[in-house]
This record gives structure tokens, sequence and C-alpha cells, in this order.
């Protein structure tokens, strides 16, 4: 089953290869709960798996082959309901009090609180869920790695050994906040920094977040930033230019210099 076809003669493609430019394609973005039609927001939990396996069947058909893809990423952010009471959303705290994109998402709205046998029953959720997706993507596709973009929460490294490599969402208060959260996904799998930013209103400077990237580079295979689809060059043609753009702009500058540093030894 596909119902996605990449032509590989797309420019974007082209560009992309000529560029040395790869594509971590992250599946389920359900972030706008408007763009829900009542199907999907009504489904069960095993309707709503059913669902995702369907998807990555048709996304691995359709990619395996494509060199410019460097990972599937399951979720962006997934959790699930560790609470008393199913939840009645798939979606979970919206980027600010009045956004409409959400982008932390249930894979279960039943609850699984507590533990059985010592182990907790909502990380046993989610290693299920992992090991589904992954078996339905390894049934095409049998090189592409495979990461979930985890949120900065303990113990995510504890699902290390049903992915390729770790990939948590890193963003930073200070320096020893910053090892601290590294620390915690120690395992016997690479760790990417698949998404960091440097916020302001944290009290962390684009200034900082650069020399944690570059004294931090030996405990991790790599970082990922976030990027709005304006260049540097769109920012520094800004007149006036606003400080958020000032703070975006001078992080990009420190993300571009440090790249070298960053692909040695």
């Amino acid at each position: 089953m596909s119902w996605i076809h990449i032509s590989f003669k797309n420019p974007v493609y082209i560009y992309w290869k000529q560029n040395d430019i790869y594509l971590i394609v992250t599946g389920l973005a359900a972030f706008r709960q408007t763009d829900q039609p009542a199907w999907y927001t009504n489904a069960t939990d095993e309707q709503r798996w059913a669902m995702q396996a369907n998807f990555w069947t048709a996304i691995s058909t359709a990619l395996k082959d494509n060199p410019t893809v460097f990972s599937f990423n399951l979720m962006n952010e997934p959790i699930v309901n560790s609470g008393n009471t199913a939840v009645t959303k798939w979606t979970s705290n919206g980027s600010t009090a009045t956004s409409a994109d959400w982008f932390v998402q249930y894979i279960t709205r039943s609850p699984y609180p507590g533990s059985t046998n010592g182990n907790s029953n909502w990380e046993a959720q989610m290693r299920k869920w992992i090991q589904k997706m992954t078996a339905v993507i390894r049934a095409k596709d049998v090189t592409t790695p495979i990461t979930v973009g985890f949120l900065d929460l303990p113990p995510y490294a504890h699902f290390t050994a049903d992915l390729d490599y770790a990939s948590p969402h890193l963003y930073i208060k200070n320096d020893a906040s910053g090892k601290a959260s590294i620390a915690q996904y120690t395992s016997s799998k690479p760790l990417l920094i698949e998404e960091t930013w440097p916020f302001w209103f944290q009290g962390l400077d684009a200034n900082t977040l650069k020399t944690f990237c570059l004294q931090n580079k030996a405990t991790n295979s790599g970082w990922v930033s976030q990027f709005f689809g304006r260049t540097i060059d769109y920012y520094e043609n800004l007149k006036p230019q606003p400080l958020d753009d000032f703070n975006t702009m001078t992080w990009f500058k420190n993300f571009r210099e440090i790249a070298p540093a960053m692909k040695t030894p």
C-alpha cells in the first residue's frame, strides 16, 4: 500500500542532494485540533494505533530508497496518559495559551497509572507503541534509522533499545540543566539532539547556547536547530530589526559558525 509518490527529479529533492541536506521524516503530526475530523478525534486507542501503522507502512514503502531521508521519527513528543482518568483529546498543551498548534500528542487516551511488578504501566504502553510502529516500518524498510523526538523529560533513555538512536528535544536554561538533561540519555545508542533553541525569556542567549554546544559535543552525535523558513539575509535586512529577530539572526549565525567544529571528533 502506498499513496505517496516521490520523484527523484523534483527540484527540492535535487537541491537537498546537491547541498547534503537530509530529512528527518516526522510522522503523525496532528498539531491543529481544528483540522482533526470527527472519525480521527473519536477513534479508540486501538483504532488510532492501526491508523498510525497504516501511515508508516505507506511512508516507509515510498521512501525506503530515498537517499535524502536521514531517519523516521515516529512522532513529535508523544506521551502516554499516566493519570487516573481518560483524556478527551489527542493533543496536550498548546505552544502558547491561545495557540492553535499543540505539539505534544497522546498515544493513548485511556489511563495507565501506577506500575506492575515494579515496571511503570505508562512506560510499558510507550514501548508497545514503539515496537508496533517499528515493526511495520521494518517490514518495508530495513535500513532507514528509526527514532522518537521525545520531550526533555526522564526516563526516555529506557526506550532506546527499540530505537536506532535517541533524539530528545533539549531547551536548556543554563549549563548545569543542559548537562543534566544530556546525562539522562546515556545508553548504548547514539544521541542526536533533534531540537534546540535559545529561549531568551528563560535567560538563555544565543552565545551561551553556542558555547554549550561546543563544550558538550563529545557527549552526543550532533544538534538540529529550529528553523522558521527565513534566512540570515532576511533578518539582516529588517529595518528596524525587532529584538526577537535580532536574537534569531544571532543564533543562526552562531549555528552556522560552529558547524565545522561539530563535524570533527
